[in-house]
């Protein structure tokens, strides 16, 4: 049975892949896909940067990056499971705890 489902972030979906693995029969198949480039925010953090000619520091402030190909979906990784037929309410709960959506079973 094939099982397919969309994560928020890579991370959830790694979560999820890594919980399926140690439940899981063996011969399953667990893989994960980025769907979007996920915008970088380096946050508001101010980073002091010194001017040795002067006295008073200056200050860097990083800018989020705004990648206009990204949408704010629910696709942003991807997790397919190929595992028994008996396996895939188990595989689905795992897949639901781990906050998946738009679970489809084939």
């Amino acid at each position: 049975m094939k099982i397919t489902a969309h994560f928020n972030s890579p991370d959830s979906a790694d979560f999820a892949a890594g919980a399926l693995k140690r439940t899981l029969s063996p011969l399953t198949k667990i893989e994960t896909e980025n769907r979007h480039n996920i915008n970088i925010d380096t946050g508001i953090n101010i980073f002091p940067v010194f001017n040795l000619a002067s006295i008073t520091p200056t200050y860097s402030v990083p800018v989020r990056r705004n990648n206009s190909s990204h949408t704010n979906s629910s696709e942003d990784c991807v997790l397919r499971v190929i595992c028994r037929k008996e396996e895939a309410a188990e595989a689905s709960r795992i897949i639901i705890g781990f906050g998946g959506r738009n679970i489809t079973k084939i």
